[in-house]
């Protein structure tokens, strides 16, 4: 199988290499291809630059994947607004149409899913851990500035507000103390009322990014998502 990773880094930084370690993990303990997308970076590229660039590598590999690597199922994941390119470029991909069957599940971990922001993120606290509302309100000024609040409901661009019929079962990780939990709650509530099965994996006290950290807590929650990607591609 392949899994197609796309990195985080609120949309405006760059840096593909901070999530080799754990794919190369991902690619030895699941057997598989691990694909990580690189894309243009806001602000000279706002959002929905990102999710063109990462729809379109998606167009490739379902087009080569068979040719190339000798498979066609495919696992899409992504961390924070990885997550939410990997799933937006997903409902790019489907339009109205069905999702392609050659897509067979989503690892979506602490992801953002409405641009115009939940709850949990409008009231963080300067002092939070990782993503605080000083760095958050910069990610999303640097990547949606030209938007209206209308523009950011979008389902286009906020993945909460699309209709989620047909998709394939997501496994959605999340810290109690990552500003980004109402994303994830909300989206996987979402995902089982259109139909599709979802498993939403709280983890207490976490921070955003909390899988990346070298905890006994990070580890479990790594196995558990490699167990996850395994049991998809089966």
């Amino acid at each position: 199988g392949i899994v197609i990773d796309i990195h985080g880094g609120g949309w405006c930084i760059g840096n593909p290499e901070s999530s080799d370690a754990l794919n190369e993990q991902t690619a030895k303990k699941c057997n598989v291809v691990v694909m990580s997308i690189d894309y243009k970076l806001a602000p000279e590229n706002p959002i929905p630059n990102q999710i063109t660039d990462c729809a379109e590598v998606l167009r490739w590999v379902l087009q080569n994947a068979k040719n190339e690597f000798g498979t066609e199922k495919i696992v899409l994941q992504g961390n924070s607004a990885g997550a939410h390119l990997a799933l937006a470029s997903a409902l790019k991909i489907k339009g109205n149409g069905a999702l392609d069957p050659r897509i067979v599940g989503f690892n979506l971990i602490y992801g953002s899913y409405d641009l115009s922001q939940t709850p949990s993120t409008r009231q963080v606290s300067e002092d939070a851990l990782i993503l605080n509302k000083h760095n958050l309100t910069q990610f999303y000024n640097n990547s949606v500035y030209r938007l209206s609040k209308n523009d950011l409901q979008n389902p286009e661009l906020s993945p909460l507000y699309a209709n989620l019929s047909g998709l394939r079962p997501a496994l959605f990780s999340v810290g109690t103390a990552d500003a980004l939990i109402d994303d994830s709650s909300f989206m996987a509530a979402r995902w089982q009322t259109a139909g599709n099965k979802a498993i939403l994996d709280i983890y207490p006290e976490c921070t955003h990014l909390f899988d990346t950290f070298p905890t006994k807590i990070a580890q479990l929650a790594r196995e558990r998502m490699n167990t996850w990607i395994t049991e998809l591609l089966k």
